[in-house]
C-alpha cells in the first residue's frame, strides 16, 4: 500500500487531498498510541545547495536544469516519544522565497516550497549527553512562484503556481542534551540531509512537472514535556 502511494505521488497522480488524508491518518494513529512524552522542535532550516529541473520546457522539449540560491526554511515539529529509540509526529517548514540562476535571468525569478509532513526520528546511539539519530519526513509540499519565474519557459506557465506534490527528506542528526529532568528536557540538534519536492504546472493544456532537490542543514531547539 505504501509503495503504491509513493509511486502515484512520484507520477503526479496523487491529489493533495489524499496526501492530507494520509497525514491526518498518521496523526490519528499517534493520538491513539499513548505516547510517553511530547517533544516540540523549532527548526532553523538552511539549503546551501539546490537544483530545480523544469521538465519539457527546454530546447526541443528537453528538460531545463537551474541552480538555486541559498535558501532558508523555518519550521516546527511535534514528535511523540514512544520509547528510547522511536519518535513519530508531524511538522511543517515555510520556505522563504529564493531565486534560480539562469543566463539572462531576472532577479525576481523566485520560488518557495511549503511542506507539511509526517516525521519519524530513529535514535541510533546514545552517548553520555548526545544522541545520533536518523530522521525521515514525507508529505505534501505547496509550490509558490513569482510571475517572472512562470515566464522562464518559451511558452509561459499558465497556472499561478504549481499545485504541489510529493515531499520527502532524510537527515542524519546529532542531539545534545542541555537540560535533563524527569518531566522536562531541553536539547539542541544539528542535521544534515537531502530533500526532494515535486509540483506540476500547466502550459498549453498539459502538465509540466517541476522537480527540486536540495542539500538540507537544520538546527533545532527542542523541548520535551
Amino acid at each position: 500500500m505504501i509503495m503504491m502511494i509513493l509511486k502515484l505521488a512520484a507520477r503526479g497522480k496523487l491529489y493533495p487531498g489524499v496526501i492530507v488524508l494520509i497525514l491526518l491518518t498518521v496523526a490519528a494513529g499517534i493520538a491513539q498510541a499513548g505516547s510517553e512524552n511530547l517533544r516540540i522542535r523549532v527548526l532553523a532550516g538552511m539549503e546551501p545547495l539546490g537544483r530545480m529541473t523544469l521538465v519539457g520546457v527546454g530546447r526541443g522539449g528537453g528538460d531545463l536544469s537551474l541552480g538555486a540560491a541559498y535558501g532558508f526554511s523555518p519550521g516546527l515539529e511535534a514528535l511523540w516519544i514512544f520509547n528510547k529509540r522511536i519518535e513519530v509526529g508531524l511538522g511543517f517548514q515555510w520556505g522563504l522565497p529564493r531565486r534560480v540562476f539562469r543566463g539572462g535571468g531576472d532577479a525576481e525569478d523566485s520560488f518557495s516550497f511549503i511542506p507539511i509532513y509526517a516525521a519519524a526520528r530513529i535514535n541510533l546511539t546514545r552517548l553520555e549527553n548526545a544522541r545520533l539519530y536518523l530522521g525521515l519526513r514525507i508529505g505534501y509540499a505547496l509550490l509558490i512562484t513569482s510571475p517572472a519565474f512562470r515566464r522562464i519557459p518559451d511558452k509561459p506557465f499558465t497556472s499561478s503556481s504549481g499545485p504541489g506534490g510529493l515531499f520527502a527528506a532524510a537527515v542524519l542528526g546529532v542531539s545534545l542534551t542541555l537540560k535533563e529532568r524527569p518531566k522536562w528536557g531541553l536539547d539542541l540538534s544539528a542535521e544534515l540531509g537531502y530533500a526532494y519536492r515535486r509540483a506540476v504546472f500547466e502550459s498549453d493544456s498539459r502538465g509540466l512537472p517541476v522537480h527540486f532537490q536540495s542539500m538540507t542543514v537544520n538546527l533545532a531547539l527542542g523541548w520535551r514535556f
